[in-house]
């Protein structure tokens, strides 16, 4: 990789994060709307089924 390439590279990266920064910065509530309607996602869930207990299944119990 030459010296060339890194830079243009450098560059087109600096430039793609400065225009997300300003798409993004027109509303200053993105995020929190974006947190608002994740939190009720994020909550806590079930724990997942266990398998069935073999011990109470067996007919042939001693």
């Amino acid at each position: 990789m030459d010296m060339t390439t890194l830079c243009v590279a450098v560059l087109a990266g600096w430039l793609l994060a400065g225009l997300v920064r300003a798409a993004l910065g027109r509303r200053p509530d993105w995020l929190v709307l974006l947190l608002a309607r994740l939190t009720p996602a994020l909550g806590p869930h079930a724990p997942p089924r266990r398998p069935p207990d073999l011990a109470r299944l067996s007919v042939l119990r001693i």
